[in-house]
């Protein structure tokens, strides 16, 4: 199989209100370690900042062609069967890889390369503060509001549905849901704000 079709690694979109610290600490130690889903936030007493490092999703390798195959990232690590293995590594099938980046600049959007098996591949990282990147500002909308929360919620229920039929591609279905509303909160998160009670549904 094509390394193209192995190390899937996802595209990495968050919008947070105050992204470039965690929620709820108030008075942080120095190196006290704060984690939020694939986000993972360190204080620096030194600089009074968060480190923010973030992790891809995981891949589980299967159907390489060349064995063992070369792995590289240079802008961050790779973790390797829950080990860092630094910049380089070579992985056979059944290993499980993911790759680790710090510090990504907020609010803009970060182009990563890996190469695995001499073939140079990518995905982004796109952390956003909606007060801070201009969102409430001007909004291309690419869905529309009136019908938007249904969509979503019928998708939801399509997910499910694979789940329990057994059937493969609920995985493909659940990251379109995660994205379409990754998308939705983008572009309507100034109403979210001002009406909560609204959108709770979306958040069950």
């Amino acid at each position: 199989m094509s390394v193209t079709n192995i190390f899937l690694f996802r595209d990495i979109i968050k919008v947070k209100i105050g992204i470039g610290e965690p929620s709820g600490i108030t008075s942080p130690s120095d190196g006290q370690v704060a984690v939020e889903g694939n986000i993972t936030y360190t204080y620096d007493l030194s600089s009074t900042n968060w480190d923010i490092s973030v992790q891809t999703n995981q891949i589980y390798v299967n159907g390489l062609t060349t064995t063992p195959t070369n792995l590289s990232f240079s802008s961050g690590e790779i973790w390797k069967n829950g080990i860092n293995e630094g910049t380089s590594t070579t992985v056979v099938d059944t290993d499980i890889v993911r790759l680790k980046i710090t510090n990504p600049t907020l609010n803009s959007i970060q182009n990563y390369s890996f190469v695995a098996d001499g073939t140079n591949l990518e995905f982004n990282v796109e952390l956003n503060d909606p007060q801070t990147s201009n969102f409430a500002v001007e909004v291309a909308k690419t869905m529309s509001n009136n019908d938007d929360m249904e969509k979503l919620s019928q998708s939801a229920k399509t997910v499910f549905g694979n789940i329990s039929a057994g059937n493969n591609s609920f995985e493909d279905d659940f990251t379109e849901v995660k994205e379409n509303l990754s998308k939705y909160i983008a572009e309507n998160i100034t109403e979210i704000l001002s009406k909560p009670e609204s959108y709770a549904s979306l958040f069950r």
